[in-house]
């Protein structure tokens, strides 16, 4: 099962860890034939994966917030206030009353 989810989020094929043939459609298009910058386009907006192992999930010397931002930069467009207040309103949203900025 993982290394399917891998195949489908193309997580192998940048690291040429394992060949992959056939195909994976998402949405019409075949994700093994997309170039890595239209790869990049749908992976984490369109389509994500929740790691099990929590320590690699989440970078330990990082704060949550920064990570959180980092994802949200990654695939919007929006200004550094807007992150911001995504992040502050994720932050609530799993139950920390008042999240550091």
């Amino acid at each position: 099962k993982s290394t399917a989810a891998l195949s489908i989020m193309g997580l192998l094929r940048q690291n040429r860890q394992i060949e992959t043939t056939g195909d994976i459609s998402f949405q019409g298009r075949n994700l093994l034939e997309m170039s890595n910058r239209d790869l990049r386009s749908v992976q984490g907006s369109k389509i994500a994966m929740i790691f099990q192992d929590p320590a690699s999930s989440l970078n330990p010397v990082m704060r949550v917030g920064d990570q959180i931002a980092e994802c949200i930069r990654t695939h919007s467009r929006l200004s550094a206030k807007e992150i911001d207040q995504q992040v502050i309103d994720a932050l609530r949203r799993v139950g920390m009353p008042d999240p550091p900025v």
